[in-house]
């Protein structure tokens, strides 16, 4: 519905703001969401009301679910997809953007008779700045908060953190909060995927010592403000013990 305006959703978007269109299972509390609303005007009213909607624990009296793989739309599963979805493709505008930047830097070289492999500096700056905006999803800068304990109905979020690396402590990325915020500790565990592995040398050297200087407090920018001394430490410390092929830096106190 056009007229009712639209939202690209993702861990930072507010609870209020997503599944429209969707059906959504689960507890929330007292936030309200755009799940499992019908609306039979062709115009969207103004003032809805989804009270009707929230905190649905099956969806058997809206249509037969015995037709499909699940009776449930998991509102954790949901919330998980949207953070996955939104790093997924900041993992692949990194990717392309530095082998662009590259590609760019070798013909710039030859056309100027610059020595080969000489470093430009726009190649610099485009490789920053996707690195960044990377990091920023990593490290789940501007998520939305979570105003009321959450939790779904299919189990999801029990074998999704059970499925986690676990550093020496039994500590892992994939351990959820769901009372104030998604992870319990905030960087995401697609830093563990192939997406990320595959990045191009020059990026992923880039991410790792910048992850690497936030978490020390080397970096102290305000958009990682977020994060606590004690989140800092913890993911130091799980990343250290559980990502292989670190540079050496991430071994010493």
């Amino acid at each position: 519905m056009l007229s009712g305006g639209s939202h690209s959703v993702d861990h930072t978007t507010p609870i209020e703001q997503r599944w429209g269109g969707w059906y959504v299972t689960g507890r929330h509390g007292s936030q309200s969401h755009m799940g499992n609303l019908v609306v039979r005007t062709r115009d969207t009213p103004r003032d809805l009301d989804n009270s009707q909607g929230h905190n649905l624990m099956h969806l058997k009296d809206r249509f037969d679910t015995g037709m499909y793989l699940s009776p449930h739309s998991d509102i954790v599963a949901l919330m998980i997809l949207e953070h996955q979805a939104m790093v997924h493709n900041r993992l692949a505008k990194a990717n392309f953007t530095t082998r662009m930047a590259l590609d760019y830097e070798v013909t710039i070289n030859k056309a100027l008779e610059i020595p080969a492999g000489k470093r430009l500096e726009s190649t610099i700056r485009r490789i920053q700045s996707a690195g960044d905006e990377l990091i920023e999803g990593l490290l789940m800068v501007g998520e939305a908060k979570i105003t009321a304990p959450i939790s779904g109905t299919s189990g999801y979020a029990e074998k999704f953190s059970q499925s986690g690396i676990s550093d020496k402590r039994g500590r892992s990325l994939r351990d959820l909060d769901l009372t104030q915020r998604l992870f319990k500790y905030p960087c995401s565990y697609l830093i563990y995927s192939q997406a990320f592995d595959d990045l191009p040398v020059e990026m992923k050297a880039y991410v790792l010592e910048k992850l690497w200087q936030i978490l020390n407090g080397v970096d102290k920018s305000k958009k990682y403000a977020h994060l606590s001394d004690a989140d800092r430490l913890a993911l130091m410390q799980i990343i250290s013990d559980t990502k292989p092929g670190l540079p050496p830096y991430w071994k010493k106190p």
